[in-house]
C-alpha cells in the first residue's frame, strides 16, 4: 500500500496495453498470472515506485477471503456506507452520465474515451484496486465523511481509528506526486498523499491527506 513493492506501471509493447486493463483481462487471477512473470525494479521495501500494487492487493484479498474483490468491498465498506452507486460496472444509462477522460499531454488535448482501458462491463471480474471503481459525488462524500470522523459514519464504526492512523503515516519521504502541491513537501502514506504542515509551514493546522488520479478525482 506504500508503493514500495518494486512493481511499477507498465505500458511498453512487451506488456500489451498494460496490466490494469479490463479489455485484456477478465479476472484478477489471469492478471496475477502475468504479473508474476515481471522482474521487480528493486528489492521490496528499499525504494518507492508508483505502480500496480493496489491491483495486486485486490487479488490477495480474493484469495484470503474467498470472495471477489468487489464482494469484499461491498460487504465491508460500500454497503455499510450506503454507497449504492459505487461499483466496477456501468449500465448503458449510467454511461450517458459518465465523465469522459480529458487528456492534456503533448499533442493530445480534449475529451476522449480512447485512452481508457476499462470496459465497465458487468460480466468482467478484473476488479483492480487502483482503477475502475466508479462512483458519484454524493456517494464519495460519505466515504470522505467517514475518514474525517476517524472511521465512523452515522454512528457506525466502519474502519478502526488505529487503521486510519496507520494509513496516514508517512512511509515514503520523497517528492512523489509531480504538480500535486507545487512547492510543498508531499509524502506517501497507505494509498494517500500526506502533507505535514509542521515540517512545511503550510497554512492549515493539521496533517492533510487525500488522493487524485488519472481522471483527476481529487479529494
Amino acid at each position: 500500500m506504500s508503493h514500495r513493492s518494486g512493481f511499477g506501471y507498465y505500458s511498453n509493447p512487451g506488456y500489451g496495453y498494460g496490466f490494469t486493463n479490463t479489455i485484456k483481462y477478465n479476472n484478477l487471477e489471469e492478471f496475477i498470472s502475468d504479473v508474476a512473470k515481471v522482474t521487480l525494479e528493486f528489492e521490496p521495501g528499499s525504494d518507492y515506485l508508483y505502480g500496480i500494487n493496489q491491483a495486486i492487493l485486490g487479488r490477495i484479498i480474493e484469495v484470503v477471503t474467498k470472495k471477489s474483490f468487489f464482494e469484499y468491498l461491498f460487504k465491508t465498506i460500500l454497503d455499510p456506507l450506503k454507497m449504492n452507486n459505487t461499483k466496477f460496472h456501468l449500465t448503458d444509462e449510467e454511461k450517458l452520465r459518465f465523465q469522459p477522460l480529458y487528456i492534456n499531454h503533448n499533442s493530445l488535448k480534449g475529451f476522449t474515451y480512447e485512452l481508457n482501458k476499462l470496459s465497465y462491463s458487468i460480466d468482467n471480474r478484473a476488479h483492480f484496486g487502483g482503477e475502475g471503481l466508479v462512483s458519484t459525488a454524493s456517494d464519495y462524500m460519505k466515504f470522505c465523511k467517514m475518514l474525517l470522523n476517524k472511521g465512523i459514519y452515522n454512528g457506525k464504526r466502519i474502519i478502526s481509528e488505529k487503521s486510519i492512523k496507520i494509513m496516514t503515516d508517512v512511509y515514503s519521504e520523497k517528492g512523489i506526486i509531480n504538480g500535486q502541491l507545487p512547492g510543498k513537501k508531499v509524502y506517501y502514506g497507505f494509498s494517500f498523499f500526506v502533507v505535514d504542515p509542521v515540517s512545511d509551514g503550510i497554512d492549515f493546522s493539521k496533517r492533510l491527506y487525500g488522493w487524485d488520479g488519472y481522471h483527476c478525482t481529487r479529494f
